[in-house]
């Protein structure tokens, strides 16, 4: 009966070993990792699993994987000339792999070191600030002269006095701005703290946004 029973036992958790495939695992990590995520990074990280990983790994039972398995994946990302996509997935793999090891589906991460395996990433070549005054003016006096579309031109001129990204300036609504106290107030979730952020308004901004006001009106 008892050998019975080891047997039974043995063969359930085969079958569950069997049904916990790569992709049951990285959703179950996905749902604990993302919650509370901004939607944009959700939505980053699920198509770089749908598109790239599920398609090579999703149906394989996580705990028969081996390092060579994870990186067969991203060879072809590697061969494409997406070099940094690939060290990108391998980061992900690598956190998928630290769950289910702390989860207690696999005893090792495999793909802890893979991304050792692929070429090196090309050094980013960083574009240098403008610290010159005179180069400053020169900027300036080009968005003032910049004669393309009318909302581009109010976003060109404010952004030097607000210092947000440019998804935010771009993104922002009239909702936001408090007018009689000068300020912006970003929301949190369009912050990638997701934190609210507090933009104090300079005079020369809020004359800006009176004038685009009248061109837009209050329309979102």
């Amino acid at each position: 009966m008892a050998e019975k029973r080891r047997v039974k036992e043995s063969e359930e958790q085969q079958a569950t070993e069997q049904a916990r495939t790569f992709e049951v695992v990285a959703r179950e990590w996905f749902e604990k990792r993302a919650s509370g995520k901004a939607e944009r990074y959700r939505k980053q990280i699920l198509a770089r699993l749908e598109n790239q990983l599920f398609p090579a790994l999703g149906d394989r039972p996580f705990s028969e994987l081996e390092a060579q398995d994870f990186l067969d994946a991203l060879r072809p990302v590697e061969e494409r000339g997406a070099v940094d996509m690939a060290h990108r997935l391998g980061q992900l793999l690598n956190q998928i792999g630290k769950y289910a090891r702390v989860a207690g589906y696999v005893r090792h991460n495999e793909a802890a070191d893979i991304r050792e395996a692929l070429k090196a990433r090309e050094e980013r070549k960083h574009r240098a600030a403008i610290t010159d005054p005179h180069e400053i003016g020169h900027l300036l006096r080009a968005i003032d002269a910049y004669p393309g579309d009318l909302s581009i031109r109010y976003a060109l001129k404010i952004l030097p006095y607000v210092f947000v990204r440019s998804g935010e300036l771009r993104c922002a609504e009239w909702g936001e701005l408090d007018f009689e106290k000068a300020m912006c107030i970003i929301p949190a979730c369009r912050m990638k703290m997701r934190t609210p952020h507090i933009v104090p308004l300079a005079r020369q901004v809020m004359k800006l946004l009176e004038e685009l006001r009248q061109w837009t009106g209050d329309g979102r």
